[in-house]
């Protein structure tokens, strides 16, 4: 049996003819039956009340706890030193008792966290962007792809409609470019456009004439990316009536972004929260700062630098989450290094609180003032039409208390537009902070096709 990695590789090399064929087979059928299974869970659990996912949530633990003991070498020895019985009756209690698994941790443990009964074949490996650090490898089995995507495809779908049917263009980094302006891909029935390919005119031509002949429903991609995009149709006046509503992953979300979306396509703007060692999942509802958490998926909670669970609304904790979807390489009570609070809103369809703020690569997103203190860059967040005469924009701190502004200036930009942007961040950062400006012909993006909205080289 080949794995999912090799599966991938061959559809990838593959002709565009065979992928079409092969995109015939309907998506329910083609995913199998882990989907098909998931995605009607979602379905037959959307009316359940918060005792029925505690059950729910509780043997999913007993389940996971009882495969680890029997299969997973570091937490046979974990379970043994810190006296956790798997087949315990409360399985809170245990489950209390274990310590936190640090990224350190699951890199340095490797292969002991792997499933010493599931075959070679029946895994393949993601490794984390590794922005706070070195990256880490995580296994998963072949089924928890299949879960995955039944999950994104509901989320999705109750938001704002999608199916596995509909068209979407999407603007993210991803192999099978290879230095291309797009590649067709129909089997997730989307055109792929190379966010580094957004820089030109002449490309950006070229991305909005495939737009208009393929009609998609969906932009789906990086903000930094689509922004690019907007900033083009709205300065050429050119409308894609063929869309329905706007995905946004990967990156940070600024409110001046999802107001121009909004305002130019007249569309919903939605985003979800998940990570690459798929423990948590959380879906926008409405509200640009609401995700709500999904209990099928895993048991999240928020805890403080002391390790204590953050209870309280509006009060900031790690992301720490056990998830359900894979046991190729199980992670419980993973610290994410991402921070958030809890909201106060409550999800119409799974009674669970959302959580606001999220904040990833956390020893990287503080301005310094000059009297130490640390201002988030989430605060600099601002719903303002003074960025739309550039192109693109930096944040960079390389000593306490000043923030240089590193700029790509748009045709029409002006002394004035600066003068506005400098009153801006000067009202939000106070006499903490000097603010300067740097002007570029072009800001690199991340090799993975991201915008880099702040660099510290503060130690």
């Amino acid at each position: 049996m080949l794995s999912l990695e090799k599966l991938k590789s061959i559809y990838s090399e593959s002709p565009l003819l065979f992928k079409k064929i092969y995109a015939a087979i309907p998506w329910r059928y083609r995913m199998g039956k882990v989907y098909r299974e998931t995605y009607a869970f979602l379905e037959r659990s959307e009316t359940w009340n918060a005792d029925e996912w505690h059950e729910y949530q509780t043997e999913e633990l007993k389940r996971l706890f009882y495969f680890c003991s029997k299969n997973i070498p570091y937490y046979q020895s974990l379970f043994k030193h810190h006296n956790v019985d798997p087949c315990a009756k409360d399985i809170w209690a245990e489950y209390a008792k274990l310590p936190y698994l640090s990224k350190d941790i699951t890199r340095s443990e490797g292969e002991n966290i792997v499933a010493s009964n599931i075959k070679k074949n029946g895994l393949y490996v993601a490794t984390t962007g590794g922005t706070t650090g070195k990256p880490v490898a995580i296994k998963f089995d072949n089924s928890s792809y299949k879960s995955e995507w039944a999950y994104k495809v509901y989320l999705w779908n109750r938001a704002i409609g999608y199916t596995p049917q509909s068209k979407k263009a999407t603007f993210r980094g991803v192999d099978q470019l290879k230095g291309s302006l797009y590649v067709e891909n129909p089997i997730y029935n989307e055109i792929r456009f190379s966010p580094f390919k957004l820089e030109s005119e002449t490309d950006l031509k070229a991305v909005v004439a495939k737009l208009k002949t393929y009609r998609p429903e969906f932009l789906h991609g990086y903000p930094s990316a689509i922004n690019q995009l907007v900033k083009h149709l709205k300065k050429e006046n050119i409308s894609l009536p063929s869309v329905k509503a706007i995905i946004l992953i990967s990156e940070n979300i600024f409110t001046h972004q999802t107001d121009l979306f909004r305002t130019y396509f007249s569309c919903p703007v939605y985003s979800f929260y998940g990570l690459t060692e798929r423990v948590v999942i959380a879906s926008m509802d409405g509200d640009d700062s609401e995700y709500f958490l999904h209990p099928g998926y895993a048991v999240t909670d928020l805890v403080d630098d002391f390790g204590n669970i953050v209870n309280k609304s509006n009060v900031q904790g790690e992301i720490v989450s056990t998830g359900f979807t894979n046991y190729g390489m199980p992670l419980i009570k993973y610290r994410t290094g991402d921070y958030a609070c809890y909201g106060n809103a409550t999800s119409e369809l799974w009674n669970m609180p959302s959580i606001t703020e999220i904040r990833g690569r956390w020893k990287q997103e503080f301005l310094i003032g000059r009297d130490a203190e640390k201002v988030s860059i989430i605060a600099l967040n601002m719903h303002s039409n003074i960025f739309d005469k550039l192109k693109k924009m930096q944040l960079y701190q390389a000593v306490i208390g000043v923030v240089q502004l590193n700029i790509v200036k748009g045709p029409e930009f002006c002394h004035d537009d600066e003068l506005k942007i400098y009153s801006a961040y000067k009202a939000k950062l106070g006499n903490n902070f000097d603010v300067t400006f740097k002007y570029f012909d072009q800001i690199p993006l991340t090799v993975s096709g991201k915008d880099q909205y702040f660099i510290t080289e503060l130690k």
